[in-house]
């Protein structure tokens, strides 16, 4: 009976063990695609990045920094969750537009939108 223990034991931490490398290897391989955005003015200019949270803005702090003065300090923010892109607007001065349309609330982002932060257009690629 021992025995039968000790090996029913065994085999529950194996599982939990495999399991738990499983789950690690899976939340590794979740990082975000790389967002990319191509100013649509002269000069050519674009801005990547493949963090989980990027900052749109004036400020030097931000990820996508704009000496532009229709941004915001903090205009915008990225997030990448639920396997999407988001954008939402941080209560910019200037607005900001997604295919011209306000955004008023987070929303989903793809590759060939056109974002607007201020007087700045940009088009998303996604990769």
């Amino acid at each position: 009976m021992a025995l039968a223990l000790l090996i029913f034991l065994c085999w529950a931490l194996w599982n939990l063990w495999s399991d738990l490398r499983f789950q690690s290897r899976r939340v590794a391989e979740s990082r975000a695609p790389k967002l990319t955005l191509v100013l649509n003015h002269t000069p050519a200019y674009s801005a990547s990045s493949t963090q989980q949270e990027v900052f749109v803005g004036r400020d030097a702090a931000c990820d996508f920094h704009f000496d532009e003065g229709t941004l915001s300090a903090r205009h915008a923010r990225f997030q990448y969750h639920h396997g999407q892109w988001w954008v939402e607007d941080l209560h910019s001065s200037n607005g900001t537009y997604l295919n011209e349309d306000p955004v008023i609330s987070p929303v989903v982002i793809t590759t060939q939108d056109q974002l607007r932060f201020g007087e700045l257009s940009f088009s998303v690629k996604i990769e």
